[in-house]
């Protein structure tokens, strides 16, 4: 069965090959979560503190700023300096989980959903307004953030990450349940603004970050693109394999009227009563499991799975032109993980 890759499964635990490497991001990963957790203390209601502290503290991939601590260090080895650094890390890893989180959390407004990670949302304890003032509250925290990095580059890249999300969402909340207002073109240009563009950043500022020049870090920028095209590919796919250990339920996007590329696949050719299915706003879970029967006896995963291994193929690629280190090791064996699913 497919299931959601995590870095530390991936790339980092037991399978990094540098130990040095690994104990330095196990040690920045600490200390960024001990950060975030101060933050969330900072809000000034209880209910908000909770609401946060639970939610930061379930964790998660922090695939983000894993993979801008990878590029950092890649950036510092090129630069000579890598126990030293322009830029302070600890706090663009904390932009960019504040971001990320926020993000989480006014997603689980939109589509009124009361668990994630296992955890109820704030959504489904304190209510959609709290959700949303917890989600700001995060944002501009991740804001104060930013006078570290005047000058840099960075900046500038999240600020286009922030309208491209923004974008992402408003095209998905606009075309649910409307099958023929979707298209593989449509949905591409979604996952990118949704996923890639955040990966592609956090790869970009974590190495601009270590002191790399712009067009240097530009392959790296290419990778977090191609490595998030795949890992959406492959959460896609979860929703028809399934995979309750990472709270992703099969037939969830269905249900929620978003249409991905296995479904897109197969627009041209679906029997009206499925299109029609495809299109109510209220399934029964018998009518879900329908379509879910109905896509898994063709080979629309299988097209998915040959463009997960694609893209994940085309990340690996992109850092050919930095030389062999630990931290390239082990975007490496990322990407490779994508495609070995």
């Amino acid at each position: 069965m497919m299931r959601m890759l995590s870095i530390q499964e991936a790339a980092v635990r037991r399978r990094l090959d540098d130990d040095e490497l690994y104990l330095r991001m196990q040690n920045a990963l600490a200390e960024m979560e001990t950060e975030l957790l101060r933050l969330c203390a900072e809000a000034k209601s209880e209910q908000m503190r909770n609401d946060l502290k639970r939610i930061v503290a379930a964790g998660g991939k922090r695939l983000r700023s894993a993979l801008a601590y990878l590029c950092y260090q890649m950036g510092q080895r090129r630069t000579g300096q890598l126990e030293s650094s322009p830029c302070p890390i600890l706090s663009l890893m904390c932009m960019l989980e504040l971001m990320h989180t926020a993000s989480l959390i006014h997603d689980d407004v939109v589509d009124g959903a009361e668990m994630r990670r296992g955890v109820v949302t704030i959504n489904g304890t304190s209510g959609r307004l709290a959700a949303v003032a917890s989600g700001d509250f995060l944002l501009a925290k991740a804001m104060e953030k930013l006078r570290y990095y005047q000058g840099t580059g960075i900046n500038e890249a999240l600020a286009t990450v922030s309208a491209e999300m923004c974008l992402g969402e408003f095209q998905q909340q606009r075309s649910r349940y409307d099958l023929h207002a979707q298209n593989e073109m449509l949905y591409f240009l979604q996952i990118r603004r949704k996923t890639s563009c955040f990966l592609a950043a956090s790869c970009y500022t974590g190495a601009l970050a270590g002191g790399m020049h712009p067009n240097e870090a530009d392959p790296l920028r290419r990778y977090g693109d191609r490595f998030g095209l795949a890992f959406q590919l492959m959460d896609d796919l979860l929703d028809f394999k399934g995979a309750p250990a990472f709270g992703k339920q099969p037939g969830r996007d269905i249900q929620s009227g978003i249409f991905t590329l296995p479904i897109l696949v197969l627009k041209d050719t679906l029997p009206d009563e499925l299109l029609h299915l495809l299109e109510q706003r209220h399934k029964t879970s018998r009518e879900v499991r329908t379509v879910l029967d109905f896509v898994c006896g063709t080979d629309a995963l299988q097209h998915t799975a040959e463009r997960v291994r694609r893209y994940a193929g085309e990340a690996g690629d992109a850092l050919s032109s930095f030389k062999d280190t630990p931290e390239k090791a082990a975007l490496v064996k990322l990407s490779d993980a994508l495609m070995e699913r």
